[in-house]
């Protein structure tokens, strides 16, 4: 007999049932779910404007098999990633009671701007899961006028620069904080001047 994946769904370990117009016979059966097939995100966005530094909040995997139902609770899996840094001491992953992986909070972005990410799940070897994009790409723009023509020795006065995002919007997360984890400087260097490259100047929220 075959029966759809939305049926073998509410029929774990039930039984099927037939129904004859004048009789019906209960044929006592258990399903058991088949081996990962797939993964898919509940949140599609998940790997959209990534900060060096910032953490995913929010990431579940369905983790399905062939026809469509959810695998066997601490089926194992094992995470393959660029860019990221996983917060647990190993790599190996295990499907919930819900036929789901929960990475949320526990993927970390570990490269600078403009770079590729990669996040890839493994199942027997096999890939089963396979996402890729790229961190936000900023620029640093001059917000103040600069003189076209500078006389030697003369000095530049209340110069003020911008960090800004891909859709020109200037990004007030840039801020610098030495005491905490992230810090956002600004160093100038010349191969014509004798600059002192060890003076950092702060950003204050882009």
């Amino acid at each position: 007999m075959l029966m759809s994946s939305h049926w073998i769904r509410h029929l774990f370990g039930l039984g099927w049932f037939l129904f004859p117009p004048n009789f019906y016979v209960i044929i006592p059966c258990q399903v058991i779910q088949g081996s990962v097939h797939h993964l898919i995100a509940k949140s599609k966005d998940f790997m959209k404007q990534l900060l060096p530094g910032n953490v995913i909040e929010d990431l579940e995997l369905e983790v399905f098999d062939v026809y469509g139902n959810h695998v066997k609770q601490d089926t194992e899996m094992l995470l393959d990633m660029v860019g990221f840094c996983y917060q647990h001491k190993t790599k190996r992953i295990q499907v919930d009671n819900r036929g789901c992986i929960d990475l949320s909070g526990l993927l970390k972005v570990s490269t600078g701007y403009a770079e590729t990410v990669s996040l890839s799940v493994l199942s027997n070897e096999k890939t089963v899961f396979s996402e890729e994009s790229q961190t936000e790409k900023m620029m640093i723009r001059v917000a103040t006028e600069i003189p076209e023509k500078c006389f030697t020795g003369s000095q530049l006065e209340n110069v003020v620069f911008e960090i800004v995002k891909s859709d020109g919007v200037i990004d007030e997360t840039v801020n610098d904080n030495e005491k905490g984890d992230m810090s956002h400087a600004l160093v100038l260097k010349s191969d014509s001047t004798d600059l002192d490259d060890s003076v950092k100047y702060s950003f204050r929220h882009g």
